[in-house]
């Protein structure tokens, strides 16, 4: 047959493994509100064990192994995430807890859903409560309705966690079972971190357990696809809630492809080091205590409110938001625009430089001895040809970032949208 994409790596340092399934789709509002809901009725149940109490006894007589599915968006894609934790079975004085029970178990949950009214309407109930509750909080819904706004052109990308929850209250059982199946045809990869990979992969050839078509699908992608940030610009919209205190979001775009459909990305090697600068910008503007925008606002305002910035690259989107007392939402607008302004003019802050590459090297030595991040990394490598031998110079890379990529960055970008909430 033809080569099926698996990759298992082992590492013996961790008294716990992770495996996990992964699929590309197509993302658009529909396919987002039915990987949400499918995601949660795996959760909650599968055929093999068709109640939350049977499938939550199943994981605690497993040493509390735990069982995750994540639809996560990545540019115009959705990456549907099976995933599972566990001890490593080395560590547990247990005959019958061996790597082909955990697999099979695994296997059951992630690749056999129950799909019946139900579990449909249990889930649907589930997502439409926590939706409700997440909308309460100012933050969230602001973040909501930026998003809806930035994407008022291209509205398959405007949904932020969970997907429309009106499409997701409207779905049906024939169209969740369609999805189901169309998921199991999807590009796919097996990939895993633990201790003997080898037995696992083995486990996998041997029984024939590629248990889906999609593993021999090419997963990997010759170029990388981007959401542009679109023509428009200078969009305001203001709305008020009463709230005590206000949530303002800027919201810069990429001007590079802005007026194209999408940005088709075939320098890898480029593209990576452009994502690190943004990274590096959202650190020095809005990293810490330390940060420019954090203590422009203190000494200007004599306020310490929260600051983010965020670079979502895939998206052409340099977000920037803060939480303020409503009386003070144009001069901390203006507080962020003249820090943008002064880092586009080359105005930089060495040593806030320095600092702010130094933290995201330590936040990467920290995270890449945790075996979630290897997978995620994995999973970065199985989708994009040439990444795992650029992300190997990645201390390199961050270290060669210097004042002037900083300022090309930020002059690429403008002022997109404008959303406030009092």
């Amino acid at each position: 047959m033809l080569n099926p994409n698996i990759e298992y790596r082992s590492d013996r340092k961790f008294t716990t493994g992770t495996i996990g399934d992964f699929f590309r789709i197509r993302l658009n509002k529909k396919n987002l509100a039915l990987a949400n809901l499918l995601a949660r009725m795996q959760m909650n149940a599968t055929a093999s064990f068709p109640s939350i109490s049977q499938q939550q006894e199943v994981l605690s007589k497993f040493y509390d192994m735990s069982f995750e599915v994540v639809p996560q968006i990545m540019g115009p894609e959705i990456i549907m995430s099976y995933v599972t934790n566990f001890v490593e079975p080395v560590e547990v004085l247990d005959p019958e807890y061996t790597y082909k029970n955990i697999y099979k178990t695994f296997e059951k949950m992630a690749h056999h859903p129950l799909i019946n009214e139900e579990i449909l309407e249990l889930s649907k109930k589930q997502l439409e409560d926590e939706y409700r509750e997440v909308m309460e909080e100012p933050s969230s819904y602001a973040l909501d309705k930026f998003f809806k706004i930035w994407y008022q052109d291209r509205p398959d990308y405007e949904d932020t966690f969970m997907g429309d929850i009106n499409l997701i209250k409207d779905l049906t059982l024939k169209e969740v079972l369609t999805f189901s199946r169309s998921i199991r045809i999807a590009p796919g990869a097996k990939l895993g971190v633990m201790k003997s990979a080898n037995s696992i992969e083995m486990l996998v050839r041997k029984n024939n357990n590629l248990d889906f078509a999609g593993i021999i699908r090419a997963f990997d992608m010759d170029e990388i696809v981007n959401i542009p940030a679109g023509p428009q610009e200078g969009i305001y919209e203001e709305e008020n809630h009463g709230n005590l205190q206000a949530q303002v979001y800027l919201g810069y775009g990429y001007r590079e492809g802005r007026d194209e459909k999408f940005i088709h990305v075939k320098d890898i090697e480029t593209e990576y080091q452009k994502r690190l600068v943004g990274l590096i910008l959202s650190e020095y503007l809005a990293g810490d205590q330390s940060s420019k925008l954090f203590t422009s606002i203190r000494e200007e305002l004599g306020a310490a409110y929260q600051v983010n910035a965020n670079s979502y690259h895939r998206n052409s989107l340099f977000l920037i938001n803060t939480g303020i007392d409503p009386d003070q939402i144009d001069e901390v607008i203006k507080i962020i625009k003249d820090e943008v302004e002064k880092v586009k003019k080359g105005d930089i802050d060495i040593d806030l430089l320095k600092k702010s590459k130094k933290s995201l090297i330590n936040f990467r030595l920290i995270a890449q001895d945790r075996e979630n991040w290897q997978l995620a990394n994995l999973l970065r490598q199985e989708m994009f040809s040439g990444y795992g031998r650029i992300d190997d110079d990645y201390m390199d890379v961050i270290k060669d970032i210097n004042p002037k990529m900083l300022a090309d960055f930020a002059n690429d970008l403008f002022l997109k949208e404008s959303y406030v909430l009092k």
